[in-house]
């Protein structure tokens, strides 16, 4: 029997590595040796003896690409994501008789639930097997220090199918509350995280994540706290194995960390599966229909794993109650994750063990 361990590729010259944080998961339950099966291009892998697969991943930028061979594959359908743009072109030219040949498919989210049903494929929310991820990285030494990841703050310009929304409020609004607290945000400012293409751009972020996030965390966390993008430039060279090592530097990062602020699911997700208290941040904007990637989709039945805090109206609060009755978070602020996710997780590593160990 063959292993595959499930990949993408960049999509320009960038990559999100949270992409890499769903492929550290199904490696847990890959047998060495293996190979990498490129999601993208799923339906060009050549096998002579069929490969096993874990087919946790967000489908798909290139549909035509879909589904996989036959005689090349041996999938395990769970904790997947169809994104409502793609479905009606990836369910076509045999991928709803795949699914159906292959299920029940196992869901990341209730929305893909909803697709597969709704085309007669059999279907269940799994949860995401990120979730998993505390078989190899949870950390059980002392956890310290706050980490905020790709924290959701106000746009200058938001882009749907319909063109470039562009907020020039937003730029006198930065300036007032850079005039309120002008010290603290300079010094924010200097932190490469808040950088950006234009020239104002550090200004333009500290500023109006400053103000927002000073409602709901004190000062010293927000000026001591270390900030990270999942967003990475992606060099010509970059290996697979190269993108793994760097999903994994930052898991165990996270899994160090007293608590974690975010508003990247395959960063909230993971934290969950390591035992790291997490805070997701939920705007408006993400929470919407106009967004790119078919949001609030993504966040369908994950949402309630979380400990959420909303961004309106230039203010993070939260009506968490756990999180509420602490006050204003500083670094040694101390708070659990809920557990309602730990009997999904129960479920996938059943199915990917017993997966794995089928002949």
């Amino acid at each position: 029997m063959n292993y595959g361990l499930l990949v993408t590729s960049p999509i320009g010259p960038y990559k999100n590595i949270g992409d890499y944080m769903q492929s550290l998961a199904a490696l847990q339950f890959t047998p060495s040796p293996y190979c990498y099966v490129e999601k993208e291009k799923i339906s060009e892998f050549n096998s002579k003896e069929k490969t096993k697969v874990i087919m946790n991943a967000w489908y798909i930028w290139h549909p035509e690409n879909w589904p996989p061979k036959e005689n090349c594959i041996d999938p395990l359908l769970t904790s997947m994501h169809i994104t409502p743009l793609r479905a009606k072109d990836m369910l076509h030219n045999g991928g709803k008789e795949y699914l159906i040949n292959h299920g029940p498919v196992g869901c990341r989210d209730t929305k893909t639930v909803e697709i597969l049903r709704d085309n007669d494929i059999p279907a269940f929310f799994s949860g995401c097997l990120t979730l998993t991820l505390g078989r190899n990285y949870k950390y059980n030494g002392e956890k310290k220090g706050v980490v905020f990841v790709d924290p959701y703050v106000a746009p200058l310009r938001f882009s749907d199918e319909n063109g470039t929304i562009y907020y020039p409020g937003n730029v006198f609004r930065a300036i007032y509350y850079w005039i309120l607290n002008p010290i603290k945000i300079l010094k924010l400012s200097q932190k490469s995280y808040f950088k950006g293409r234009l020239f104002f751009q550090a200004f333009y972020n500290a500023s109006m994540f400053y103000h927002a996030y000073s409602k709901m965390f004190d000062s010293k966390t927000i000026l001591n706290a270390e900030y990270i993008t999942h967003i990475l430039p992606v060099k010509r060279d970059m290996r697979q194995e190269d993108l793994l090592k760097i999903a994994e530097k930052l898991l165990k990062k996270y899994a160090k960390s007293n608590y974690v602020v975010t508003s990247r699911i395959h960063c909230a997700l993971p934290c969950i599966g390591v035992e790291t208290p997490v805070i997701f941040v939920l705007s408006e904007m993400m929470n919407s229909e106009r967004n790119l990637f078919g949001s609030p989709s993504r966040f369908g039945g994950l949402i309630d794993f979380f400990r959420v805090a909303n961004y309106s109206k230039s203010r993070v609060e939260t009506d968490d109650k756990e999180l509420s009755q602490l006050g204003k978070l500083n670094i040694a602020s101390k708070f659990s994750n809920k557990e309602n996710w730990i009997e999904f997780k129960n479920k996938m590593v059943d199915q990917c063990l017993s997966f794995m160990k089928k002949e």
